[in-house]
């Protein structure tokens, strides 16, 4: 499990959690420690079985997604922060990763 969070001037991820709750966690303990609000640090996304990316514009501009395959997902992210920015060619991977399943114990 994986999840991103976002919140006045931070922001936070986590990979490869056994859980859910567990990524949560240390996506808002990374969204406060890099300037995030503790009020505001809350999760904006998490995935499963799959891969996301992160894209920067300008701005503070962020978007996400998650596919089956890392490139499917990158194509995808970078079409729309191309699309929505002010700046097209400022866009850059912030941040990329694929959860692959965990087996069940």
């Amino acid at each position: 499990m994986d999840s991103t969070t976002s919140g006045a001037g931070g922001i936070g991820v986590s990979d490869n959690r056994s859980s859910r709750r567990s990524a949560e966690k240390v996506a808002v303990r990374q969204c406060i420690a890099s300037g995030g609000s503790k009020k505001k640090c809350s999760v904006t996304y998490w995935y499963a079985n799959g891969c996301m990316v992160m894209a920067k514009g300008t701005k503070g501009y962020f978007t996400w997604n998650s596919q089956d395959s890392l490139l499917d997902a990158v194509e995808v992210v970078m079409s729309r922060c191309q699309a929505e920015t002010e700046e097209p060619s400022v866009c850059a991977i912030y941040h990329s990763a694929c959860s692959l399943p965990m087996p069940i114990r």
